[in-house]
Formats: C-alpha cells, sequence, structure tokens
C-alpha cells in the first residue's frame, strides 16, 4: 500500500528543526519528506517557519518564531542585520552578511564542514583529508574595499532623498547603510562624509529602472597595511558637477585619501565599472603591502578583499606548492600579481596568465616595483596561452590556479591535464565548482592530498579553499 505524503501549501505554518546550513548559507530542515530551506536559520533551532514556496520536493520558507533557540545562536550586532522581532510586512534587512546570528566557532566548524561535504558528495572522495579551516584575527572591520549602491527613495513628507548602502537579500532594494560592522572605522567615516556631500550638492542617484541619476556607485579602496585610500564614484555622465570642490574636502577632511577617482559607466547594466576611469584628485592608485611585498592598486585591480587573511592564504599556497627553487611555475588567473609574486623567490621562474590587459598591467608594474626578475606574465584566455606554451614545450612542475566563482572550463582543464605538472594548487571561492573539477582531475590521475579552508569573510556564508593535487 502506498502511502501518500501530505504536500505543503504556501503560507502553512510549520514547526521545523534546523539540522545543518548548506553552501550558500541557507538552513535545512526536513517535513513531510520535503527538503525545507529557510535563511537565518541556526543548526539546533527549533522554529516556527511559513511556507513561501513549494516545488516537487522541496520547499522555502521563512522563520516567524523561535521556539527554542540554538546554543549556537547569539544576538547580530548590526542593526540593518535580520533580526525576528523586527519582521513586519515589507520590512528588508542588508543582505551583505549572512551568519551574524552564529558564534564565530559554529561559524569555522561550518565552513570546514561544508568544504568536506562538497568533496564528499560532490566529487565523491572517500574521506578526503580537509584541515580546520583558518580564523580570521578580525570578526569585523576587516574589508579592504567597500562598494556602496547609490539611488534614491520616496522621503515621506514628499520628494527624494539619496540613499547609499547594500540590497537586500534577493532583491535590488538598497538598504541605506550608514555603518556597515565590517568596514574598518575610517572607511566608515570617509563614507559618512561623502554620502554627506552628495546630499549637500544635491547630486542624484541612479535609478537602475528608469536609467536616470547620476552617481550609481562608490567604491572604497584602502591600504590596509599604508593607510592609503582611494574613493570611487561610478556615474552614469562624464559631467559631475562641482566634482573637484567635492574632491578637495574629501581630501582636506580625510587625508588617508590620496585618490579620488571617477568611472563613468553609461551602460544600462548590473556591471559596476565602466571603461573610463578619471583623476578627480591625487593619484590614480594607491599601495599596499603583503609582508616584504609592496602593490599598486588602480581603480579595477583584483586584490584579495581582507588583506590580514591573504597573507595567511599566500602562505598556504606556498607551503602546498613545496618549491625547492628549481621549480618553474605557473600562475593562472594571476590577476595583479600578488600570487606569483609570493612565490617568486621560491621558485626558479614563475609565468603568470591572465586575460584581463589592465590587471597584467598592474602586475607588471608590481614586479617592477618590487625588482623581482624571476616573474613574467602572459596576456589571454587560460586555454589558449597554456596550449601555447604546451606546443613550445614550455612545461612546469607546478601550476596554480585561482580561477572566478564559477570554476575552470573543460578547455582549461584539458590543457593543464596536457602540460603535467608534478603539482597542481588550486585556489577556490566556490568549494562546489572546485569539488567538481577535481573530480575531473582525479579521473586523469591527479590525487587531491589535502584541502586547507581560510576564513577570509566572517559573519557570511563565503568560503575560500586552497587545495593540493599531485600526479598521481
Amino acid at each position: 500500500m502506498t502511502t501518500l505524503v501530505k504536500s505543503l501549501e504556501v503560507k502553512e505554518k510549520v514547526n521545523l528543526k534546523i539540522k545543518n546550513l548548506i553552501l550558500g548559507g541557507e538552513a535545512l530542515a526536513r517535513y513531510r519528506g520535503f527538503t525545507i530551506f529557510l535563511p537565518y536559520g541556526c543548526p539546533g533551532d527549533e522554529v516556527e517557519a511559513e511556507i513561501t514556496e513549494v516545488k516537487k520536493d522541496y520547499a522555502r520558507a521563512r522563520i516567524t518564531k523561535i521556539i527554542t533557540p540554538s546554543s549556537n545562536r547569539i544576538y547580530p550586532p548590526c542593526p540593518y542585520f535580520y533580526r525576528l522581532e523586527e519582521q513586519v510586512e515589507d520590512k528588508l534587512f542588508c543582505g551583505g552578511c549572512d551568519w551574524q546570528h552564529i558564534n564565530y566557532e559554529t561559524q569555522l566548524k561550518l565552513k570546514t564542514a561544508m568544504v568536506q561535504d562538497a568533496l564528499s558528495y560532490i566529487a565523491r572522495f572517500k574521506n578526503p583529508k580537509v584541515l580546520g579551516i583558518i580564523p580570521a584575527d578580525s570578526l569585523f572591520n576587516y574589508r579592504n574595499k567597500t562598494q556602496l549602491k547609490v539611488g534614491l527613495r520616496e522621503k515621506e513628507e514628499g520628494g527624494k532623498k539619496i540613499v547609499c548602502g547594500f540590497y537586500a537579500k534577493n532583491t535590488h532594494r538598497i538598504i541605506d547603510v550608514e555603518k556597515c560592522q565590517i568596514q574598518t572605522e575610517t572607511a566608515n567615516a570617509i563614507l559618512a562624509l561623502t554620502r554627506h556631500l552628495l546630499s549637500e550638492y544635491e547630486l542624484p542617484g541612479y535609478d537602475e529602472e528608469t536609467h536616470r541619476g547620476l552617481v550609481r556607485h562608490i567604491i572604497l579602496r584602502a591600504g590596509v597595511n599604508t593607510g592609503q585610500y582611494m574613493l570611487i564614484f561610478v556615474t552614469k555622465e562624464k559631467d559631475f558637477p562641482n566634482k573637484a570642490e567635492i574632491a578637495s574636502k574629501i581630501m582636506e577632511r580625510f587625508p588617508q585619501v590620496v585618490s579620488v577617482i571617477q568611472n563613468i559607466n553609461k551602460a544600462k547594466t548590473n556591471v559596476i565599472l565602466g571603461e573610463d576611469t578619471l583623476v578627480m584628485a591625487g593619484k590614480i592608485k594607491i599601495q599596499e603591502k603583503i609582508k616584504n611585498l609592496s602593490f599598486d592598486i588602480s581603480p579595477v585591480s583584483f586584490f584579495q578583499t581582507n588583506t590580514r587573511q591573504a597573507e595567511k592564504l599566500y602562505d598556504t599556497i606556498l607551503e602546498f606548492a613545496e618549491l625547492t627553487g628549481n621549480e618553474l611555475v605557473f600562475d593562472v588567473y594571476s590577476g595583479a600579481g600578488a600570487i606569483a609574486l609570493s612565490i617568486a623567490s621560491r621558485a626558479q621562474k614563475v609565468v603568470g596568465i591572465e586575460s584581463g590587459q589592465s590587471a597584467v598591467k598592474d602586475a607588471m608594474a608590481n614586479t617592477d616595483w618590487n625588482k623581482i626578475d624571476n616573474v613574467e606574465f602572459r596576456i589571454g584566455e587560460a586555454e589558449l596561452v597554456l596550449s601555447r606554451l604546451y606546443k613550445q614545450q614550455v612545461k612546469p612542475e607546478v601550476i596554480i590556479v585561482d580561477p572566478p566563482r564559477k570554476g575552470l572550463s573543460p578547455k582549461v582543464i584539458e590543457a593543464i591535464i596536457n602540460l603535467v605538472p608534478k603539482r597542481i594548487i588550486y585556489v577556490s571561492c566556490e568549494p562546489s565548482t572546485m569539488a567538481r573539477d577535481l573530480q575531473i582531475l582525479h579521473k586523469k590521475h591527479y590525487k587531491l592530498e589535502v584541502a586547507q579552508p581560510v576564513d577570509m569573510f566572517p559573519q557570511t556564508a563565503h568560503i575560500e579553499c586552497v587545495a593540493k593535487i599531485t600526479k598521481s
């Protein structure tokens, strides 16, 4: 006799026990044969939840009441983070953080387990060796880069006011954030003045629906170890009224701001930066230091967002690479050259491979600035450059890859396999795509030795990981 599973209905209230959190940060529970996903849960919570969406074998819900809180649940310090008692109709919360309601020890355990699960269930490795995640020294105030959305909102008394902040989770509604807990205190102060000046000079924020307005984004970049700041205004038009005066007021109040930039993005797009960049005041670049290396950071440079943790990440890469000074190393997706330069003193030669011309230009400047003579960079798509080097019989002992979130393409993996490196060091910001790629490499006789997660982003569900793979 077949037992029918009673279906769920939207708006139905159910009691759930939160079992775990999954990649992406959502909580997971099970009810009537359904897997139920819901945000802002904590393992061990017993909650009342309202069903918001029902599919064939899973559903989504929102917490309406915490019946019994988990012992790992804490009160979030940020007023913009989700708070159940403030959950009213049309109330939205900042989507910048995921886990401020979970104590840090549990955050670390969850991230380690997520890497373990990805390698076990996606890559199908039996008992993969995953080391405990390297914790962050600072749980707040750690970001060296801030990207604020700028828009307009109706005032209760009529008219519109400018808003600056982050999107609410899964929306394009801007949460007006006056102070962000994971930015530095100096960054928050600079951004507060910038927000005030936008209102004082009546510069309109951008409306992405009508494609009207001027200021689309405010970006602040910091050299944590140098104290230098760069402020970037992303505007829809080149015409920027009173920009020299605005830049002067900011730099006068905050001498740490040594670069004020205007970037022009006229396109109707979600891409933040446009192609045209102008210096409003000061320099085109700021400097940062990682240990004994100096880096120029331009408005478009990629640089790890948590400087302190980047040092630990690069140490892990160097350890896993096992360099003796005799190896040729390829650094694929090399960006501005941070990894390539950090390992150069331990390798015979490093070849960085990067498709972005501006990134390669920065990388070459950083190489010259640090007086390093055994690193060179090749511009081009990874699979094409790797294939060209293979045809030239240039074969590395070690290949380091630091791909975007989508991971490696099949063509890049094929090109890497053709080169037959002894070791591959895979640096990932997305455990699921890393696991997928490692399974493909495993089928080509590469063995996962160890994976080391690094917590680059406390209070969020983002996970950075370094995996060491060897030819078997």
